[in-house]
């Protein structure tokens, strides 16, 4: 059993035998961790937490991370997690743990679940994607209390979202759902959006879509349903509900019946 561990300096330092593959975090100051079995702790490490700013654990089994492991990290601005198994320690593990993250990404973390997020909104996120993990339902103000510009969720099993999941996220720009198991967004939940400029909906089993189903959102410019299962959609007075909307992209719907108004918003219906 070989343990990783990448630091990355002004000039590239690799402890351990085998070549790793190179890691593209920006500045002197990222960790990279892969294929370790064992704790993540400083003395394991032999490095300074508190110094690190960017950390990326990739085909890892730590054995023991908790609420206080994070909180070493006084000055992370950047969590990566793909593929590997976390035996956490803390149910809350996110709350009040990092007051510097901004970007957080996660897949396949195994055993990972909607608790595992009890506590996000206490950080100062900007950029959140979750991919491959099993949220069947997004709870209300879940993620209230981030300043989140950008949310991708893909391939999460999400089947409910709640009407209020969306609250406080006033700065968010760009939200993407990718092969989920939904047939539609409560109108309520996109209420808060007011900074949106791109919605991107794909593969998640929407069957029918109307202007009926957006509140006001004054800033969205691009609305994009992809390869779903779409049989209908009405695009009538949208201009109305997104006065900045240039463009609708439909692609990979076929046989959709689309009903507009001669507005100024193009539709583009590619198969």
């Amino acid at each position: 059993m070989y343990s990783w561990l990448t630091i990355l300096l002004p000039i590239l330092v690799v402890v351990q035998s085998h070549t790793v593959p190179p890691f593209s975090l920006k500045g002197s100051d990222s960790l990279r961790v892969h294929s370790h079995n064992g704790p993540l702790d400083e003395k394991s490490f032999n490095v300074l937490f508190s110094n690190i700013k960017a950390l990326e654990i990739r085909l890892s089994n730590i054995t023991n991370f908790s609420k206080d492991t994070l909180k070493s990290f006084t000055n992370l601005e950047f969590l990566r997690i793909t593929f590997s198994r976390i035996e956490e320690n803390d149910d809350d593990l996110f709350k009040n743990c990092c007051p510097t993250l901004k970007t957080l990404e996660i897949k396949n973390w195994i055993g990972f679940n909607d608790k595992k997020l009890a506590g996000i909104g206490t950080l100062p996120l900007e950029k959140l994607e979750i991919l491959d993990q099993d949220i069947p339902e997004l709870k209300p103000d879940i993620l209230k209390g981030t300043k989140l510009k950008k949310l991708v969720l893909v391939r999460d099993n999400i089947q409910i979202i709640h009407p209020g999941a969306f609250n406080g996220l006033e700065e968010l720009k760009y939200m993407l759902f990718t092969g989920n198991k939904f047939k539609g967004i409560p109108k309520e939940s996109l209420s808060p959006l007011k900074s949106l400029k791109v919605l991107e909906l794909v593969s998640n089993g929407i069957e029918k879509f109307t202007t009926d189903n957006l509140p006001l959102l004054p800033n969205l410019e691009e609305f994009l349903i992809i390869r779903d299962i779409l049989k209908e959609v009405d695009f009538t007075g949208i201009e109305k509900v997104a006065p900045k909307l240039k463009n609708v992209y439909l692609i990979g719907n076929v046989g959709v019946k689309i009903q507009k108004s001669n507005g100024p918003v193009v539709i583009h219906n590619w198969v």
